[in-house]
């Protein structure tokens, strides 16, 4: 189990790289996450929400949605985090921008949200799977699969010619 100082770095790594490649679909799991790291960074900063859209040049609407998120309850929270497959975009349109009475009606409908609309993790459509092929496609500048079973599995490089291959591994090597 990972610690929460372990959970803010990978939250705050994951959140660099998701300003610099635009990602557009992102586990709900690690939305939440996310959120939790830019409310507490904004508020160690000292910047309005304004100056931090600024600074990180996204939409003001963006942050607010994001410490909506990050202002839910910890039940609400552990449902996210515990619910595989679940898309951002699906919790956002359904919650996170809402108004809720109370967190014990937000926790209640986010965990029958949940059940009804979770599926099982595959690794070939898991949206992080997908980030992480796209990235290392970009990184050694070749097509890169990632095959398995969300536990073990193996990269798939291509390449054309042997030329190609000796690119790759001269990338690799770096």
């Amino acid at each position: 189990m990972r610690t929460d100082e372990q959970n803010k770095a990978a939250a705050a790594q994951l959140f660099e790289r998701m300003l610099r490649r635009r990602a557009a679909r992102l586990s709900a799991a690690r939305f939440v996450a996310l959120a939790t790291w830019v409310f507490d960074h904004r508020k160690a900063e000292r910047l309005t929400q304004r100056q931090f859209a600024a600074k990180y040049r996204i939409p003001v609407r963006q942050i607010k949605t994001y410490e909506a998120v990050a202002k839910w309850p910890v039940e609400a929270k552990d449902i996210v985090r515990q619910t595989p497959g679940i898309l951002v975009t699906d919790l956002t349109r359904q919650f996170a921008n809402r108004a809720w009475a109370s967190s014990a009606a937000l926790t209640e409908g986010l965990r029958t949200w949940a059940t009804s609309r979770s599926r099982p993790v595959v690794t070939a459509t898991d949206p992080n799977v997908a980030y992480l092929e796209a990235d290392l496609s970009e990184l050694l500048a070749t097509p890169v699969k990632v095959v398995g079973d969300g536990f073990s599995g193996e990269l798939r490089l291509a390449f054309r010619s042997p030329e190609d291959f000796e690119r790759i591994l001269e990338r690799l090597r770096r």
